[in-house]
């Protein structure tokens, strides 16, 4: 649930709460997840480009 409702918010469609709010868990647990998934992608060396780029292509676009 976590890397589905990170990957939510990171498309880009909805806000921070928009998203907390309809997958029924709060803003900040949300906010966490979202820090955690970042530190994450930093630490293995996947920069906000590259990761969006690799949704992206995951997608088909």
């Amino acid at each position: 649930m976590q890397r589905d409702a990170v990957r939510l918010f990171e498309s880009g469609n909805s806000s921070l709460r928009q998203v907390a709010e309809d997958l029924g868990i709060s803003k900040a647990t949300l906010s966490n997840w979202v820090d955690k998934a970042r530190k994450e992608r930093r630490d293995v060396g996947v920069t906000p480009d590259l990761a969006a780029e690799i949704r992206r292509l995951s997608q088909g676009e």
